[in-house]
């Protein structure tokens, strides 16, 4: 139960536009509390004071939580205030952000988080070494998801999650568009880039009855590319349920959608397939690519990271090739990545993506700052700290690829404490 500390905080007057992007508090001091987005405690103000608007015989200054109007919001939860008042919407929550502000999120405009050069990244390593930086790893864990996951907990969408503790944020969630009688529900989240938003959905291995929900996914949101980290069964155990058809001219049909396969090029650590849908009653046809990843163990990483990079080159340059005629980077539409539970594997490779973006454009990264905004997102990603560590090393192994610093000790072996895996 939040209570309101009315000795504190009598509000004689309140400034509220309608995108609740300002909201100022007069309190009893002369000075003023300004907000760029109102925190949970001001919404429930907010609330509070619609109940005293609706009861005339109490005016702001005789404001109490044990008298008058006030003592109603006393009985209530603040969920409750603000769920009654409308103004459950209103709460600060880790919204998607506008392509001018993605920037200021990754560290790259003054005054916000430290962002590093690929030495001081380098510097920071040694210092720190493997069990500074996995310390760093379980304090960026230890925080727990600032939204819920109502949707997911929802009776009859938990049987659409392939693991019972990995859920959707609602805040980011892809909300399927479809029929009335259609579930609007999927287990992905949307993830912003570098500098564009919703650049990336983040979602689980399909299982066998969501298939034709992957399919609507992929239509719905234009995608043209998909990533899967994963194997369809690793260690005995089945991870995603195969969603496209798996051999060369063979097609499938995935509800109102079919899909014929039209060849693949094994790559060795990858394979690249490409796809011909078609809706069968809108007749419009698209082409995919699907990029596979095989040397990527459950809840580890890659024994390579220059095979990882040229798999994500090869990934870009699929976007990059089968959206040329969208002409504005900020409408491309999204790049699908899955694992099996899309969080481990996938959130790696998002991250390693962004950070690899954030140096080409602005010759510094900022990995923790990365993570933190992706789990914001996608709750749990990056699962392991290996997998942490791994996007350290990624990112120093390529700047010395690309000759931008010297090469330096063997840092899987600082960082992992061996150089093979």
């Amino acid at each position: 139960m939040f209570v309101v500390n009315v000795n504190l905080i009598l509000i004689l007057q309140l400034e509220l536009n309608g995108d609740m992007n300002n909201v100022t508090f007069m309190v009893k001091k002369p000075d003023c509390i300004r907000m760029k987005t109102p925190s949970p405690n001001a919404v429930y103000l907010l609330a509070c004071l619609q109940i005293m608007r609706s009861s005339p015989a109490h005016t702001c200054s005789k404001m109490s939580i044990f008298k008058g109007p006030f003592r109603q919001c006393a009985k209530l939860s603040k969920l409750e205030v603000i769920k009654t008042f409308g103004y459950k919407n209103k709460l600060k929550q880790p919204a998607l952000h506008s392509n001018t502000q993605l920037k200021s999120e990754y560290g790259t405009l003054p005054g916000v988080y430290a962002s590093k050069s690929i030495q001081q990244l380098i510097t920071h390593c040694q210092s720190k070494g493997r069990n500074g930086l996995i310390e760093e790893y379980f304090e960026l864990k230890s925080a727990e998801p600032a939204m819920n996951f109502r949707t997911s907990k929802l009776p009859e969408n938990m049987s659409k999650n392939r693991y019972a503790d990995v859920l959707c944020l609602d805040v980011s969630r892809v909300i399927l568009k479809g029929e009335s009688y259609e579930s609007d529900y999927i287990n992905a989240n949307y993830v912003d880039g570098f500098d564009h938003k919703k650049a990336y959905i983040s979602t689980q291995g399909p299982l066998e009855h969501t298939v034709k929900d992957q399919w609507r996914l992929i239509f719905q949101e234009n995608v043209r590319v998909i990533v899967m980290t994963t194997k369809l069964a690793e260690r005995g155990r089945i991870k995603c349920d195969a969603y496209w058809p798996l051999e060369p001219l063979e097609t499938v049909d995935y509800g109102k959608i079919k899909v014929v396969n039209l060849g693949i090029a094994n790559k060795g650590d990858y394979q690249i397939t490409l796809l011909e849908a078609t809706h069968k009653e809108t007749k419009e046809v698209r082409h995919i690519k699907h990029l596979q990843y095989l040397s990527w163990p459950d809840q580890g990483v890659p024994a390579d990271s220059s095979s990882f990079l040229e798999f994500l080159f090869e990934v870009r340059k699929a976007q990059h090739d089968f959206t040329a005629d969208i002409k504005l980077h900020s409408t491309k539409p999204p790049i699908i990545v899955h694992c099996s539970a899309g969080i481990g594997r996938t959130g790696t490779f998002i991250a390693i993506d962004i950070a690899l973006y954030m140096y080409e454009t602005t010759s510094k990264v900022n990995v923790e700052r990365i993570v933190k905004n992706i789990r914001r997102q996608r709750a749990f990603s990056i699962q392991m700290p290996d997998q942490y560590l791994f996007c350290h090393l990624t990112l120093i192994q390529y700047a010395i690829k690309m000759e931008k610093v010297e090469s330096s000790p063997d840092f899987k072996k600082i960082l992992f404490g061996h150089s093979k895996f």
